[in-house]
This record gives structure tokens, sequence and C-alpha cells, in this order.
């Protein structure tokens, strides 16, 4: 049974396109299918100039091959989705979910591993937006400044880059990227019995399949 969550996240309503020829692009590429073409052996030399924009996703129930007589086993497991088109980088927009109109692709892939390479090239993405703001624009290693956390913290805010801020909590916050795949939620504080529930956190579809959330589940493949 799915359960709610007070962190629940949500992605891609909106999310920037990923670069299709970054590390986590072509990872990605490899690991799916186009949709018009049973074909999975293509040569990703060509997308140097081209995006990844996700589309929408949906939920598949399978058979779970991996099964036996136990009862702790989830006997129909459900697969996850993702839909997503590759679209040439000039052309492909994030004001509009289809990202582009011509000149494109539609891939699909299983959602944690599009998940994986989202989370982890926003988070490239965003210390190399940081590195590069502390050495060339902030100039906080000058001489003349007192203190240089707070003019580098001024400096993040001023230019957009929040997510750059540390805060004292930070080792304390919810990580996401553990999360891409289902684990077994870890809520900070050891299981009082070991009896006790284990609870899993995973990623799941909305109903519309425009978003993705992370959802509590009671088994090891986020089904149920």
């Amino acid at each position: 049974m799915l359960k709610s969550l007070a962190f629940a996240a949500t992605f891609f309503a909106g999310a920037e396109a990923l670069k299709a020829d970054s590390r986590l692009g072509m990872s990605l590429l490899s690991k799916s299918r186009k949709l018009e073409d049973a074909d999975n052996a293509y040569d990703y030399t060509y997308v140097a100039d081209y995006s990844i924009k996700f589309q929408g996703c949906h939920h598949v129930s399978q058979w779970n091959l991996d099964a036996d007589d136990g009862d702790e086993n989830v006997r129909i497991q459900t697969k996850r989705l993702v839909r997503f088109r590759l679209c040439p980088t000039g052309s492909c927009t994030n004001d509009k979910t289809a990202g582009c109109s011509s000149g494109y692709g539609d891939y699909i892939v299983d959602m944690d591993t599009f998940l994986y390479s989202y989370l982890y090239d926003k988070q490239e993405q965003e210390e190399y937006n940081c590195e590069y703001a502390q050495e060339n624009t902030c100039g906080c290693g000058a001489d003349d400044v007192d203190d240089e956390d707070t003019c580098l913290a001024n400096c993040y805010a001023a230019n957009g880059l929040d997510y750059c801020i540390a805060n004292d909590d930070d080792a304390a916050q919810f990580d996401v990227t553990a999360y891409a795949y289902c684990a077994q939620a870890d809520f900070g504080r050891r299981r009082l019995d070991e009896n006790a529930v284990a609870y899993y956190i995973g990623a799941s579809c909305a109903d519309q399949g425009g978003e993705v959330h992370l959802g509590l589940f009671v088994d090891d493949t986020c089904s149920e």
C-alpha cells in the first residue's frame, strides 16, 4: 500500500532538459528503446546537439519473476516507465511539455533509470554552477573581504544560486538521490524490533502521468 510522505518530492514538472551528449545522457540513451523502432542498437555519436525532454510516465503490472512461495514476496509487481523526447537543442523549450515539434525521436526507459540520470545530472550541474560562481563571479577571495562565507552567501543569493548556500542542518536533510532506485527507508533511527515493518521509498507516476513522485511503500519492489 502506498503511503503519503511529508517529504514527498515531485520531479520533471517543468524541469529543464538533460543534455543528450552528457555522460549521464549517453548512459540513459543506451538503456532506452526508441518507440518507432524495435532495434535498440543505435549509434549515439550524433546527439551532440540534442537534449532529452521528459514527456510522461505510466505504470504496467507484470508477474514478479523473483517471487517464490514465501508470503513476503509480491507476486504482481508494478513496472514504471518514462517516455522522453530527444529534441534538437536549438528548438527545445522548457516552456512546453512537448519540448519540440519537429526533428525529434521518442524513447521509453525504466523510470528508476531516468530518475537516477536526472538527479545526478542536476547535482553535477549545481556543483559546477557553485564552483564557477565562487571562482569567477563572486570575488570573495579578495584581500579586502572580511568574511568570505557571508560574501559567498550574498553572491549566491544575488545570482539565483540559493542551493549553493550551506545550512547547519544540511546533514539531516532528506537525500533524494539515495532513493533514485527503490530502497529501504532510513529514518535516522534504529528499528526498535526486528519484527517491525520495513518501509521502502521509491518513485511512482502521478495519476495523470505528467509528474513523478516519491512515495513510501511496504515492499522492496515499491509496488504496494
